[in-house]
């Protein structure tokens, strides 16, 4: 069944959202596919009365082709449809009269929908997908500006774009959901109305057609109470529903009223949004838009276009955030020890609040990680001196880890600091156990054990890269200490 299209999701534009329109815009087409093979074959029926045994297969085949579509036949009545058309297969006889009526009582009815709804809701994606341009042209020329540039030079622009594509992407959603609700009925009840056509100009069928007449007139008075149902609800009444409670601050980029929020139901995202991703390239600068999503996990995933599964997750337990001197506005930076990404916010109070949740999320999932491991007591006196073995040598091979993090000592290198990532010796171990363990977690190589996850962390940095980080904005006049230093 096609899934119903999430129009609260609109305003956000998430890929879950435009998944859903794709999926809805790819059932429209299905649909009129096969109503175009109807109509084509029951045309031929009427100009080729001749071979209209061979026609009536191919229609027949045609409708329990669309019957089979998914939400075709979730209703209880549209069950009996098969057996329709398997009496149908059985009907013989003169059909010359039969065939002057079903351009009046099939074909005009299916051409209308098609005209009338499939062809209002193609018209409708055409403009959404203009406005869509639209937004990303505008949007892109405005957050290309320069810092120092007035903040109101283009907003109204943005706004007006922003606003136009909001309504346009509610207005289609809630037409795809009346579409999909429609064609439920629209179809089948023309086939029960060719059914009753046949009833009528067919004394030589009605001892077929008899056994089902109570069935037809079940559905008969199913699918008009369905349209009665219908056309009771007003998709304008619903536009103006989920329009409802929006003001224009929410489209103004320099506002600091923040967008509503998402309402995926998915209780593991803490934000997501699309950002500005500063891109890599050697020989011009390129920024591009992605979606992110924070997650309770402490990972940071984005969305390279706006399929769910095209994404690159980080892992924010190594990394640092804070604000960035990019050549634009309302940036940031997330510095990893192997990368650094530059992101840039719509607006300051986005921004502010994109480093609040991220700094918030790397704190604990690093006290996530410090109390998730405890020692196994039951390991044997041997097994654990053969595991710390395994371990000093494993961790030394790291480039960096073969001296001392700090003074840069070779000798007796068995301590590590398990949220830093790094080595040190003896001598070292007891200033950094002075820093407290919110700042450092000392443990042994040696004496203590380690859990995987742990493992993986101390394996993925290492004294190189760590020191590397801290060390990127130093002052130059302070001296590391040495080996021989004093404590």
């Amino acid at each position: 069944m096609t899934s119903k299209i999430s129009v609260e999701e609109a305003f956000a534009d998430t890929p879950t959202f435009r998944n859903q329109l794709k999926a809805s815009e790819n059932s429209v087409n299905n649909v009129d596919v096969i109503i175009k093979k109807i109509v084509h074959t029951t045309s031929s029926l009427c100009d080729i009365s001749r071979s209209y045994a061979e026609k009536h297969t191919t229609l027949l085949t045609d409708l329990e082709e669309y019957l089979k579509m998914p939400a075709a036949c979730d209703s209880e009545s549209l069950s009996t449809i098969p057996v329709l058309l398997q009496a149908l297969q059985e009907i013989e006889g003169h059909r010359a009269y039969l065939h002057r009526h079903f351009k009046d009582v099939f074909v005009d009815s299916l051409m209308k929908f098609q005209h009338d709804d499939i062809g209002s809701l193609k018209k409708l994606s055409r403009e959404y997908q203009q406005l869509s341009n639209q937004h990303e042209t505008v949007l892109a020329r405005y957050m290309a500006k320069k810092p120092g540039s007035p903040v109101e030079e283009g907003t109204a622009e943005v706004e007006e774009a922003r606003k136009l594509l909001h309504r346009k992407s509610v207005e289609y959603s809630v037409k795809l959901n009346a579409f999909q609700e429609k064609r439920q009925f629209e179809i089948p009840e023309q086939t029960v109305s060719l059914v009753c056509a046949q009833m009528t100009f067919f004394h030589q069928a009605y001892d077929v057609l008899r056994d089902l007449d109570h069935s037809v007139k079940m559905m008969t008075s199913t699918f008009q109470h369905s349209r009665s149902e219908f056309e009771k609800i007003s998709t304008t009444s619903e536009i103006e529903k989920f329009l409802e409670g929006t003001t224009p601050a929410i489209y103004n980029p320099i506002s600091k009223e923040l967008p509503p929020p998402m309402h995926r139901m998915v209780p593991e995202v803490i934000k997501g949004g699309f950002l500005f991703k500063k891109g890599s390239g050697k020989m011009r600068t390129v920024w591009n838009r992605r979606y992110f999503e924070l997650k309770e996990d402490g990972k940071l995933h984005y969305y390279s276009d706006t399929k769910e599964d095209s994404q690159t997750t980080l892992d924010l337990r190594i990394c640092m955030v804070r604000e960035s001197p990019a050549d634009r506005k309302y940036c940031f930076e997330i510095v990893s020890p192997s990368k650094q990404h530059i992101l840039q916010a719509e607006s300051e109070a986005e921004m502010n609040q994109w480093i609040t949740l991220l700094k918030a999320a790397i704190s604990g999932a690093i006290i996530h990680m410090a109390t998730a491991s405890t020692p196994n007591p039951r390991i044997s006196v041997a097994a654990a001196e053969q595991t710390s073995r395994e371990l000093i040598k494993q961790l030394r091979e790291i480039p960096g880890n073969e001296k001392c993090a700090e003074c840069g000592s070779t000798e007796a290198i068995e301590w590590c600091s398990t949220n830093l990532g790094i080595l040190f010796c003896l001598k070292c171990s007891g200033p950094h156990r002075g820093l407290g363990r919110h700042v450092s977690k000392v443990r042994s190589l040696v004496l203590d054990t380690m859990d995987a996850e742990t493992m993986a962390l101390m394996k993925e940095l290492g004294n190189s890269k760590v020191n590397a980080l801290f060390e990127y904005s130093s002052v130059e006049d302070i001296q590391k200490p040495k080996p021989d230093s004093d404590t």
